[in-house]
């Protein structure tokens, strides 16, 4: 096998190669795409590495394996050629491949369980519950809509102020005067809640009302603000399709988390410190013992000398 980092080289060196359109794809699910050597390599495998490829380049997330099918059919080949040089070397039965075997077959026997669990446990119900709570706990905040001009002076902001007052368009001011990223929009900071902006900001902001300019400027560590409230409205709860995936997630890492408590709990543990004699919590107490008396060596130091 490659190692990893031979492997991510050769992944990235299919995409530096000329890319063409491939055959199309048999009506077999999984049809022998390769004969090397009288073992025959299926489709499945050039898929399995294409999925690699998509994972380690995310970029490539909509990348038509068409694309790519005759580099990375070359690829498996190379792989399956390698795979079998070193088993003809004999280090199928060499100790570390087989240490390292068991250790892999540990991991993926310790995933599926785990995948397991979560699929049992997360289910379109138990997602729909979860949902629902968390709506009902909801507490909808006041959030602004607000544009700013930010400027680096007192008194260019309340020229600025002066101007919108004569008359001046409060966007295209933004535009041609402020120094913030938000020029680029008209000075447009779309919506927020109070705690999402630095205080002085958020209370001068949340104060106002549509429609409504800064009478004043108003100063924050990022220099001074004039502010125009375009919109006032409640938070509203996101729709289940936005919230469906975070909620997923949040199950699968509760079930994990209450099946391995359950397991810990179940199962007789004993833990030793690095040298392997002492059990972990003697090392732990003899470590707190020995911080507190140098401490107390410190501050024994640290006294001062007591006068003639």
């Amino acid at each position: 096998m490659m190692s990893p980092r031979a492997r991510r080289l050769a992944l990235a060196g299919v995409l530096a190669l000329p890319l063409f359109a491939g055959p199309a794809l048999a009506a077999d699910p999984d049809p022998v795409v390769a004969v090397v050597n009288g073992a025959d390599v299926h489709l499945s495998a050039v898929q399995e590495r294409f999925a690699e490829l998509q994972a380690s380049q995310p970029q490539l997330g909509g990348l038509p394996l068409a694309m790519v099918y005759e580099q990375l059919l070359n690829s498996v080949v190379e792989a399956e050629l390698v795979t079998e040089a070193g088993r003809k070397a004999g280090l199928a039965n060499d100790p570390e491949v087989k240490h390292r075997l068991d250790r892999l077959l540990d991991r993926l026997i310790a995933g599926a369980y785990m995948q397991k669990v979560v699929d049992e446990d997360v289910t379109d119900a138990a997602v729909k519950a979860r949902y629902n709570e968390m709506k009902a706990e909801f507490k909808p905040e006041k959030e602004v809509h607000a544009r700013h001009i930010l400027l680096e002076t007192e008194d260019a902001a309340k020229d600025a102020i002066k101007k919108i007052e004569g008359g001046a368009d409060f966007t295209k001011l933004a535009s041609e005067l402020s120094t913030g990223p938000s020029a680029q929009t008209g000075g447009d900071l779309g919506f927020f809640t109070k705690d999402r902006m630095v205080a002085p900001f958020a209370e001068a902001a949340f104060a106002m009302k549509v429609g409504e300019v800064s009478k004043a400027p108003t100063k924050t560590e990022f220099g001074w603000h004039v502010i125009k409230i375009e919109e006032v409205r409640d938070t509203t709860f996101p729709p289940v399709e936005e919230m469906e995936s975070h909620i997923r997630d949040e199950l699968a890492n509760a079930a994990v988390e209450k099946n391995v408590a359950g397991l810990k709990e179940s199962a007789k543990v004993k833990l030793f410190a690095a040298d392997g004699k002492t059990t972990l919590e003697e090392a732990k107490a003899a470590a707190e013992k020995q911080r507190a008396e140098q401490e107390k060596a410190g501050a024994k130091d640290a006294a001062p000398a007591a006068k003639p």
